[in-house]
């Protein structure tokens, strides 16, 4: 997942007003999704994502990567989970969105119980995250818009990965299929929760955060790569 190289460390993010080039019908989830469209290509091209999806990685590095994604789930959490101040800020925050419970489950079912330390390009994503303004949390709200997202195709990926791997049940897979059935329903909750929460002067932060998070998520299976490559 990449993103251009003038928003990689959330520069500018604050007091900016939507321009005319990003206002118009459709809010803030379908302009997500219009103008990070090439982001989201590279990021499904990278050589991580498509082993990952192919269930090629060895169990470990799979492993490694649940970790990663912990690590980044906590802090996005630790800043975002204390807006509940409106109905679209509980449907956003709602409790079966909490990723890093059910990457936790995974890990102890994959008998992960010592967490490794997140690898380099996971520390400085954290740093980024750190850093993002949260008056309001728009820039937060467009990484979060991007992990929620990849709940889309990531059922697919789990059954896959259940068979790769020898996986009982949804042990270990749990964070890639979320919803379950329910998963069309629950986009479209998010979406809408989204158009509402933020005003059209936040919408330039966020597409911004969605950016640095697609750039981050691909550079953190790549040094995951490099590190067993090693």
């Amino acid at each position: 997942m990449a993103v251009d190289s003038h928003v990689d460390r959330g520069e500018g993010l604050r007091g900016l007003t939507a321009p005319e080039s990003v206002r118009g019908p459709g809010g803030l989830a379908l302009l997500l999704r219009e103008q990070t469209a090439e982001h989201h290509r590279r990021a499904e091209g990278a050589h991580f994502q498509r082993l990952l999806f192919a269930g090629q990685l060895p169990l470990e590095q799979y492993v490694r990567w649940l970790e990663q994604l912990r690590a980044v789930h906590k802090a996005l959490e630790a800043r975002l989970w204390l807006n509940w101040d409106s109905p679209a800020w509980r449907e956003l925050t709602a409790p079966d969105r909490r990723r890093s419970v059910q990457l936790e489950q995974d890990l102890l079912s994959l008998e992960r119980t010592i967490l490794a330390e997140p690898g380099a390009a996971t520390q400085r994503f954290l740093a980024q995250l750190a850093s993002l303004p949260d008056d309001p949390p728009a820039a937060l709200l467009g990484a979060l818009y991007v992990l929620e997202g990849s709940s889309n195709g990531s059922r697919m990926m789990a059954r896959g990965l259940r068979v790769a791997y020898n996986l009982p049940g949804v042990e270990g897979t749990r964070n890639l299929d979320p919803y379950g059935e329910a998963q069309p329903v629950r986009w479209q909750a998010f979406r809408a929760a989204l158009d509402e929460a933020l005003p059209e002067s936040a919408w330039p932060a966020a597409l911004d955060g969605a950016r640095i998070c697609f750039e981050a998520i691909t550079q953190m299976g790549e040094d995951l790569l490099a590190q067993s490559a090693d």
